[in-house]
C-alpha cells in the first residue's frame, strides 16, 4: 500500500538550504539599473549615515543610496582602485584599505557637503598614512577599537594604530582640527623578532585588540603597549586565521585558511580555542551573527556556511551557486540596519531581505554537482503535505508536484522520485494531481487520466483498466490509464450520501474539454452536452455549502447544477450503461454576457458562504449565489497588481483567499473585500507568473504553495514580518539660481536609505510657502520648481520630504532644506515706493489734464480743410507742425499751421498764396516736397511730405562723431538741395541741422525755407523777430540788412563745422555774447579739434564763415567747384 501520510523525514521547516534557491536580489555589472563597475566585490559596509559602501576590487569604492551608485576612484584621492575593505573611525571618518595601504576621507562624512563628492587622502592632519603592501588575502587587516581608533595590519611592518587626538591648544576642536598620531607595534613572536603578515584585526567590546599574524593569535596589552601571544599556531594544528569576529554575546570566533571555524572558550581556565566546524574547505573571510542568532560564514571557494548555535544538534548548511549565489567565492557578509544581509563575492553583490525566512524556493537549480531536484521547473499543481497547525514539522513530506516533466514526489529537499513517460505515464505534461481517501494517486495529464494504486484498488472503467506495475517510494504499485481526454483539473468534493442523512461520501471530479467526469464509490458519471455542459473547455469547478456544483468555462460563462448533488441524486440521473454519460439536463447557464456578466471567461472558482469568487483574465469577480449580483470587482487599480486571476485557494488558518496573478500573489480578506497583502518577486517569490489553474495551494498549516514557470515557492505568511525601520532621508544634490528679473529655479534630489525593497520606497514632498499641502505618494525622488514668487522682500521657502519603506512605515521627521527667493527688481519694496510716487504724480497730472483737456485736445478735435490733425510734431514762432491725414488720399503728411496774425492783412494773404505756388513747384530729392499751401477763414497751412527719420541734429547727437565719409555724403546732399533753392531765386535764411530732415532711408531733405524771400519779411521784422537761428545766421542777418544767397552759404559753413566736430563754431553764455562772437571771433580750424579731419576742410570752412559777404563763396556753384577741387565729390 502506498503510504503517502506515513513518509516522514526529520527535517524542520527552516532547513531548506540543501536544494532550495534563496530569494536573493543580485547587483552585478549586468544590471540595467545601477550596474556595478566590475564583478569582484571584497566588502560591503553600511556607514552610520545609512549609505551602503561596496568595495570593488580593480574599480574603486561605490556608494549606494537605493537609487543610484556613485563610484569613487583615484580622481577622488584613492591611492589605487584595488579596494578591499572600508570602515569608520570614532568620529565618523571613512577609512579605506587598498592593497598598497590605507586612505581616509579628508573630512568627517557628516560634515561633508552633499553637492560635492567625498575626497580621500593618504595623509591626515599632516600625518602620512601607511602606504605599504597589504596582502590580497588580508582584506580584514583593518579594524576600529572600542575607543574609535583605527588599526591597520601590514605585510612586514607590524600593526599601526591611528589615534585622533585634540590638537595642541584646541582641546575641544572639531574632528578635522584634531591631531593624528600613528603608533606602530610589532607582530613578531618573541622567538625570532620578525614581523608576521597581519591577516585580520578586531577591536573587541572590552577594549582589547586581537590580531591574527601569521599562524599566531596576538592580543594587545594596553598597559604594556604591545601585543602578547595568545596562541602560537606554530605549536598547534591551527591554520592561519583570516577573520576574527565577536558576536552579540561577546564570544570571539575565528575562521582559518583551511575552512576551520574556531571559538574562544573564555569561561574555561585557561581559555582555549575550540574547533567547532570543518564543513568548509577553503579560506574563511567573514563571519556574521544576524539578528535571529544565525551565523553566516563566507569562504573563498566553498560557498557559505550557515550555523545555528542556538539549536544544538542542528547541522550546518552549505550555501552555494545552486542556492542562488552568484559564486562560490565569497569575501564578506554584512547586515544593514533593516536586517537585510549583503554578500560580497566574485560576480557581484547578493542581498537577502530581512524577511527571507518566509520564502522557500525549489527550482531546477542543483546544489553543488548534484542533478537538479526538478527535471523541469514549471509547476502546474501542488499537493500540500497533510499537517495540522502546530504539528511537528517533520511531517513536511512527501510533497507532490505536477510539472511539465511528469509527476514529482519530493521525499525531502535533496531527493525526489519521478513519474514520467519512462515509467509508463502516457504524457509528461501533468496538469493536476490529487490523492483520495484510499490513498490512490490521480494524475490528470495531456493524454488522459492515470491512477496509481494497489492492483485491487484500481477503479474499473468499462472493464479492467490497462495497468503497468511500477515501484514508487519503495513500494510496488500499479499505474492505470483511463482514456477520458485531456484532464486539466482534479477536485475532491464530499457530498451527502442521500438528501436526508448526514453521512458524506468522497467524490472526485475531473475537468476536460466539453465535459466533466465524476467518480464516486467505484462508479463513473460523465456530464457532457446532453447533461447541459456547454461545448467549451471546462477550466474550473467548485461546490458550495448546499452541494451545488458550479462550473467555469473558457468562453460560455458560469454554469451550475440545477439541484444539490448527493450520491443518491447522481445514481438517479439517467445514465448510459456503456459510456456512463448522464442524458438529462443537470446543468444550466446562470451567468454570462447575455445575462449581464462582464465576461464569459471563468478561469478559477472559489465558493465561500453565499458568494462565488470567479477569476478571469479581466480580474476577480465576487458574485452573489442567489441573484448573481456583482458585489465587487478586483482588478488593476482596485487592489490587484494584475488583472489575470488564474488560481485561488482559501487558507484554513486565516480564512483569507490567496489569488495567483501574473504579478505574484494577493491575499484578500473576504469579509472586508480588501487586498491586505501583495507578494511579488520583489518581496521574495521565485517568479511573478502563476503557471496553471491549480498552481496556488494552501496547506493545513497556512503555508502558501505557489507554482511558477521557474519552480515552486513555499511562502510562510507568519514569517513575513513588516519592516519597522524608518527610512533615513538624505539629500543627494540641490541647486538654486535666480536673477534680478524674477526668474528663479530650485531643484533637489534626495534618497531614502531603505534597501529591503528599493522599488517600493515611496515619497511625499511639499514646498512650505508655496504648496498647499503634501504631494501624493510617488516613487520620484527629485523635483524642480521654477519662478517662485516673492514680493517686497526676499521670501523664505522650506522644502520638505518624507519617505516610506517597503512596509509603508513613514519617516516622522521630514527632510528639510530652506532657501530664500529675491523678488524681481520691480517687485521690491523700493520699487513700490516709486510706484506710489509715480501714482501720486499721475493723479496730479490727471487732475490737471481734466481741468485743461479742452485746450490740450482742441487740435485733435479739429480738421483743417481736408486734413485731420494728429499729434503735435513741433512748435515755433511761425506756427505749429502736426502729423495729419489727408482725407482725400489717406496719405500721412506734415501739416504746418501758420500764425493767424500773419494772415490778418489781406495783402499778406495774397502774397502767401503766390509764394505757396512757388514752393509747391519744387521737385528735388533733397528738398522737402510741399503738397499744398492753403488757408481757411481763420487758418493758413502748408501740407508737406511726412519724414519719419527725424532731424539731422538728432542723428548727429546719436551717431557722433560722424566718419569723414558720412559727413561728406550729408554735405553734398545739402549743397545739392541748396543749389536748387537758389536756382529758384529763393533765399532760405534759416538753414541749420534742425531744419534738415532724414527720410526712412537716411536721405537728406531741406525744409522750412523761402518765407524770408516773401514780403512777409517786413511784417515779421516789424514785429521784432530776427530771421534765422543765432549760431547759424550770417552777421548781416543779425543786423537786419538786406541779405542774399551768401547768407545761406554762411549757414552752410556752420553746418560743415558742426558735422565734422560735433560743435558750433560760435558760442556764448547768452544771446549778446553769442552775437559778439559772430562779429568778432574766428573759430579754431576743424582739423585742430579732430585729428582724423583733413586740413582741406579748414580753408573751406574759413571762407564760408567770412564776416564780409564779399569774401565768401558767392554762389553754390562756386562752393561746388571748391569742394571738387578739394577732392570731395558725390
Amino acid at each position: 500500500m502506498l503510504t503517502i501520510k506515513g513518509i516522514s523525514l526529520i527535517i524542520c521547516f527552516c532547513i531548506f538550504s540543501f536544494a532550495q534557491e534563496l530569494p536573493f536580489t543580485h547587483y552585478t555589472p549586468d544590471n540595467e539599473l545601477n550596474p556595478l563597475p566590475s564583478a569582484s566585490i571584497y566588502n560591503v559596509y553600511q556607514d552610520r549615515a545609512g549609505y551602503i559602501w561596496i568595495c570593488v576590487y580593480s574599480s574603486g569604492l561605490a556608494r549606494y543610496d537605493g537609487n543610484s551608485l556613485e563610484l569613487y576612484t583615484t580622481t577622488h584621492g584613492l591611492p589605487n582602485l584595488n579596494v578591499m575593505n572600508v570602515t569608520e573611525d570614532g568620529q565618523g571618518r571613512l577609512w579605506v584599505l587598498n592593497d598598497v595601504g590605507v586612505s581616509a576621507t579628508e573630512r568627517v562624512i557628516s560634515e561633508h557637503s552633499y553637492n560635492q563628492p567625498l575626497r580621500f587622502s593618504t595623509s591626515l592632519n599632516h600625518t602620512a598614512l601607511a602606504q605599504t603592501s597589504i596582502s590580497q588575502v588580508a582584506p580584514n587587516a583593518i579594524a576600529r577599537d572600542a575607543g574609535g581608533n583605527i588599526w591597520v595590519g601590514t605585510t612586514g611592518l607590524g600593526a599601526i594604530r591611528y589615534r585622533l587626538l585634540p590638537a595642541p591648544g584646541n582641546p575641544a576642536g572639531r574632528p578635522d582640527e584634531q591631531a593624528t598620531i600613528a603608533d606602530t607595534f610589532s607582530t613578531a613572536p618573541q622567538r625570532d623578532g620578525q614581523n608576521r603578515i597581519v591577516y585580520a584585526l578586531l577591536g573587541r567590546k572590552d577594549g582589547t585588540v586581537w590580531c591574527a599574524a601569521g599562524k599566531s593569535l596576538l592580543v594587545f596589552d594596553p598597559a604594556r603597549e604591545r601585543f602578547e601571544v595568545f596562541a602560537d599556531g606554530q605549536d598547534s594544528a591551527l591554520a592561519v586565521t583570516h577573520t576574527l569576529y565577536e558576536n552579540a554575546s561577546g564570544v570571539l570566533w575565528g575562521g582559518c585558511a583551511d575552512g576551520a571555524i574556531w571559538r574562544l572558550e573564555e569561561r574555561r581556565r585557561p581559555a582555549r580555542l575550540e574547533i567547532v566546524n570543518r564543513q568548509l574547505r577553503d579560506v574563511v573571510y567573514a563571519m556574521l551573527e544576524d539578528s535571529e542568532g544565525t551565523f553566516w560564514i563566507t569562504s573563498y571557494g566553498s560557498g557559505m556556511l550557515r550555523l545555528f548555535p542556538g539549536e544544538p544538534g542542528r547541522p550546518g548548511e552549505i550555501l552555494a551557486t545552486g542556492n542562488g549565489l552568484l559564486s562560490d567565492a565569497l569575501h564578506d557578509v554584512c547586515q544593514d540596519r533593516e536586517g537585510n544581509l549583503w554578500f560580497a563575492q566574485g560576480g557581484g553583490v547578493s542581498k537577502l531581505r530581512y524577511n527571507h525566512r518566509a520564502f522557500l524556493h525549489l527550482s531546477g537549480q542543483s546544489p553543488g554537482n548534484a542533478g537538479p531536484l526538478l527535471p523541469i521547473p514549471t509547476i502546474d499543481a501542488v499537493i500540500p503535505p497533510p499537517r495540522e497547525p502546530g504539528a511537528d514539522t517533520s511531517a513536511q513530506f512527501p510533497l507532490w508536484l505536477a510539472t511539465s516533466g511528469g509527476a514529482v514526489c519530493l521525499k525531502n529537499y535533496t531527493e525526489a522520485e519521478y513519474l514520467d513517460i519512462s515509467r509508463g505515464l502516457p504524457s509528461n505534461t501533468v496538469y493536476d494531481l490529487c490523492i483520495d481517501e484510499k490513498e490512490r494517486l490521480w494524475i490528470g495529464n495531456f493524454a488522459g487520466l492515470n491512477c496509481v494504486a494497489d492492483r485491487e484498488s484500481l477503479p474499473h472503467f468499462a472493464g479492467k483498466p490497462r495497468a503497468a506495475r511500477i515501484r514508487l517510494l519503495g513500494q510496488e504499485k500499479y499505474l492505470a490509464f483511463y482514456d477520458l481526454g485531456i484532464i486539466g483539473v482534479c477536485n475532491r468534493f464530499p457530498i451527502p450520501r442521500s438528501e436526508t442523512g448526514s453521512e458524506t461520501v468522497e467524490t472526485l471530479w475531473f475537468n476536460s474539454y466539453k465535459r466533466i467526469i465524476c467518480f464516486a464509490e467505484g462508479e463513473w458519471f460523465i456530464f457532457d452536452e446532453q447533461s447541459g455542459i456547454p461545448s467549451s473547455i471546462i477550466y474550473t469547478a467548485a461546490m458550495d455549502d448546499r452541494r451545488r456544483l458550479w462550473i467555469g468555462t473558457g468562453d460560455r460563462g458560469l454554469f451550475s447544477s440545477r439541484v444539490p448533488l448527493t450520491l443518491a441524486a447522481l445514481k438517479r440521473f439517467s445514465r448510459s450503461p456503456t459510456d456512463y454519460i448522464i442524458t438529462e439536463k443537470v446543468f444550466h447557464a446562470v451567468w454570462n454576457t447575455s445575462a449581464g456578466a462582464p465576461t464569459n471567461e471563468i478561469l478559477e472558482l472559489v465558493c465561500r458562504g453565499d458568494t462565488l469568487w470567479a477569476g478571469s483574465s479581466s480580474g476577480l469577480y465576487v458574485i452573489g449565489q442567489a441573484n448573481f449580483e456583482l458585489i465587487h470587482h478586483f482588478a488593476e487599480g482596485t487592489g490587484l497588481a494584475n488583472n489575470s486571476v488564474v488560481s485561488m485557494a482559501i487558507s484554513p488558518v486565516t480564512n483569507t483567499i490567496w489569488a495567483g496573478t501574473n504579478k505574484g500573489l494577493a491575499e484578500i480578506d473576504p469579509r472586508t473585500l480588501q487586498v491586505i497583502r501583495q507578494v511579488t518577486r520583489e518581496e521574495g517569490l521565485l517568479s511573478n507568473e502563476t503557471h496553471w489553474l491549480e498552481s496556488v495551494a494552501v496547506g493545513s498549516d497556512g503555508l502558501v504553495y505557489f507554482g511558477t514557470p521557474r519552480g515552486l515557492t513555499i511562502y510562510n505568511p507568519a514569517l513575513d514580518k513588516s519592516n519597522p525601520a524608518v527610512p533615513l532621508l538624505r539629500i543627494k544634490s540641490s541647486s538654486f539660481t535666480e536673477d534680478n528679473r524674477g526668474n528663479n529655479q530650485f531643484g533637489i534630489e534626495y534618497a531614502a536609505l531603505s534597501f529591503a525593497n528599493e522599488k517600493k520606497v515611496l515619497y511625499r514632498n511639499r514646498l512650505r510657502g508655496y504648496d498647499p499641502g503634501w504631494s501624493p505618494e510617488t516613487r520620484e525622488n527629485k523635483i524642480r520648481y521654477t519662478n517662485l514668487p516673492a514680493f517686497f522682500w526676499p521670501k523664505e521657502y522650506t522644502f520638505e520630504a518624507l519617505a516610506a519603506n517597503n512596509s509603508g512605515v513613514w519617516a516622522e521627521t521630514p527632510l528639510s532644506l530652506t532657501f530664500s527667493v529675491k523678488p524681481a527688481w520691480w517687485l521690491r519694496w523700493w520699487a513700490f515706493l516709486l510706484y506710489g510716487g509715480t501714482l501720486f504724480l499721475l493723479i496730479r497730472t490727471g487732475k490737471w489734464i481734466a481741468a485743461n483737456w479742452q485746450v490740450l485736445f482742441a487740435a485733435r478735435k479739429r480738421a483743417i480743410s481736408h486734413y485731420k490733425l494728429g499729434e503735435l510734431l513741433g512748435k515755433g514762432g511761425m506756427g505749429e507742425v502736426y502729423r495729419a491725414l489727408d482725407l482725400n488720399n489717406k496719405q500721412t503728411v506734415a501739416l504746418k499751421l501758420l500764425n493767424e496774425e500773419l494772415l490778418k492783412d489781406p495783402e499778406n494773404r495774397k502774397r502767401f498764396s503766390n509764394e505757396g505756388r512757388l514752393l509747391a513747384s519744387f521737385s528735388h530729392p533733397h528738398i522737402v516736397k510741399v503738397f499744398e499751401i492753403g488757408e481757411t477763414e481763420t487758418q493758413g497751412f502748408i501740407a508737406m511730405e511726412y519724414l519719419p527719420g527725424g532731424t539731422l541734429r538728432d542723428y548727429l547727437a546719436g551717431n557722433h562723431p560722424l566718419t569723414p565719409e558720412k559727413a561728406e555724403d550729408f554735405l553734398l546732399q545739402i549743397a545739392a538741395g541748396l543749389r536748387e533753392i537758389h536756382s529758384k531765386g529763393i533765399i532760405h535764411r534759416d538753414l541749420k541741422t534742425g531744419n534738415i530732415m532724414l527720410d526712412g532711408e537716411g536721405r537728406v531733405r531741406i525744409m522750412d525755407f523761402g518765407l524770408s524771400k516773401s514780403s512777409l519779411v517786413s511784417t515779421m521784422t516789424s514785429r521784432g523777430t530776427v530771421l534765422g537761428t543765432l549760431g547759424y545766421v550770417a552777421p548781416e542777418q543779425v543786423t537786419g540788412m538786406n541779405v542774399d544767397q551768401r547768407a545761406d552759404i554762411f549757414s552752410f559753413g556752420v553746418i560743415i563745422y558742426e558735422l565734422l566736430t560735433g560743435k558750433l563754431p560760435f558760442s556764448g553764455e547768452n544771446e549778446m555774447a553769442l552775437i559778439h562772437a559772430i562779429f568778432n571771433t574766428e573759430p579754431p580750424p576743424p582739423s585742430r579739434l579732430r585729428g582724423d579731419i583733413s586740413g582741406k576742410w579748414d580753408d573751406l570752412v574759413a571762407r564760408c564763415l567770412a564776416k564780409n559777404p564779399g569774401e565768401r563763396f558767392q554762389t553754390v556753384r562756386e562752393l561746388y567747384e571748391a569742394l571738387s577741387a578739394a577732392g570731395i565729390r558725390g
